[in-house]
C-alpha cells in the first residue's frame, strides 16, 4: 500500500510541478475539449440507480447462508495450490494489504487527478466536476453489478472448505461473506480505478507529459493485478473470481468515460474516424474467461 501511494503521489507531484500555471493552462490548452459530452440528469439517474442497487444488495437482500456454487473451474485449483500461502499470518497480511490497495485506489481517483490536478493546478473546476461524475458513475455501475452477482451466484470462497477441517484457518470462518466469492469486489474496484486512470490520462493531458500520463495508466493496471494476486495468496478468491472482476471493472472504468463522454460526440458527428480508439472488452463464454481488444480507426 505504501509503495502504491508513494508512486502515485510522486507521479501526481511531478504532474503538479510540471504543469503550467492555472490561467495559462486554461487559455493555452484546456483539458476539456469542446466535443466531450458533459454530464446530464441521465448520469445522475445512473449513479442513483447503481448506488441504490448496491445498498439494496448489502442491506435489504439476505446474504446466502449456504453455497449455491462451490469448487474450482478451469485453472482455479492449480493456481490456488501454487499461490495460496500456507501460513495463516501470511494470508491475513495479504488480505490486509489488498484492503489498503482497494481503499487507496478509490481515494486517488476521487481526490488527486480531479481535485488537485484538474481543479487546483489547471484551474478547471468544470473538468474536475465532469471527471468526478464519470468516476462515481463507473464505481456505481460496477459496484451494483458485483454485489448482485455475488448474491445470485452464492459461490463458496476457497477457504471455506479448509474451515470445515480447521475452524481457525482464517478469521472469516463462518462469516456471511463465505458465500460471496464470485466475483472479486477488490479486483473489480481496483480495476475500475485503473480503467478510470487510463481513460482520463489518455484523453486529457493532465500532467502535460505524455510519458507521465501513460505511466499513470500502466501503474494503475499493475496495482489492480497485484490486488488480484493478493486476493489469491490470502485464499479469499479463486482465479476465475479475480479475472472476471478485472475484466468487468476495467471495462466499466475505461469504457464508461470513453464511450459516453470522451468519444460520444465524436461518434455521432463522424469525427471518430480521424483517430484510433482501442477498448478492452470482457469475453465470457462456455468454459472460457478472457478479454478482447477492439480497435477502430
Amino acid at each position: 500500500m505504501q509503495l502504491a501511494c508513494a508512486f502515485l503521489a510522486v507521479l501526481s507531484a511531478v504532474g503538479l510541478l510540471s504543469a503550467p500555471a492555472s490561467g495559462a493552462a486554461q487559455e493555452a490548452d484546456p483539458l476539456w475539449r469542446p466535443h466531450y459530452r458533459r454530464a446530464t440528469p441521465v448520469d445522475a439517474l445512473v449513479m442513483a440507480l447503481g448506488g441504490g442497487l448496491y445498498l439494496t444488495d448489502h442491506y435489504l437482500i439476505p446474504w446466502r447462508t449456504r453455497a449455491v456454487w462451490s469448487g474450482p473451474i478451469l485453472l482455479d485449483k492449480t493456481v490456488r495450490e501454487l499461490s495460496a500461502f500456507e501460513d495463516r499470518d501470511a494470508r491475513e497480511r495479504s488480505a490486509e494489504v489488498s484492503d489498503w490497495l482497494f481503499a487507496g485506489s478509490v481515494l486517488h481517483n476521487m481526490i488527486f487527478d480531479n481535485l488537485l490536478v484538474a481543479w487546483a493546478v489547471h484551474g478547471e473546476p468544470g473538468t474536475a466536476f465532469q471527471m468526478t461524475v464519470m468516476n462515481l458513475e463507473a464505481y456505481a455501475v460496477a459496484g451494483a453489478l458485483t454485489g448482485l452477482v455475488k448474491t445470485a451466484a452464492g459461490r463458496e470462497r476457497p477457504f471455506a472448505r479448509e474451515c470445515r477441517r480447521d475452524p481457525g484457518y482464517t478469521r472469516l470462518c463462518g462469516a456471511p461473506t463465505s458465500y460471496r466469492s464470485f466475483f472479486s469486489a477488490h479486483a473489480t474496484t481496483t480495476a475500475v480505478g485503473a480503467g478510470l486512470l487510463c481513460a482520463h490520462h489518455l484523453h486529457m493531458p493532465l500532467y502535460r507529459r505524455r510519458a507521465l500520463d501513460w505511466a499513470t495508466c500502466g501503474f494503475g493496471v499493475g496495482m489492480t493485478i497485484l490486488t488480484g494476486a493478493l486476493r489469491m495468496t490470502s485464499d479469499r478468491h479463486w482465479l476465475s473470481d479475480v479475472m472476471t472482476g478485472h475484466l468487468v471493472g476495467f471495462a466499466a472504468g475505461y469504457l464508461i468515460p470513453t464511450l459516453f463522454f470522451y468519444e460520444h460526440n465524436d461518434a455521432r458527428s463522424g469525427l471518430s474516424g480521424t483517430r484510433s480508439t482501442t477498448a478492452l472488452l470482457p469475453v465470457i463464454s462456455g468454459d472460457q474467461i478472457g478479454g478482447q481488444l477492439l480497435s477502430s480507426f
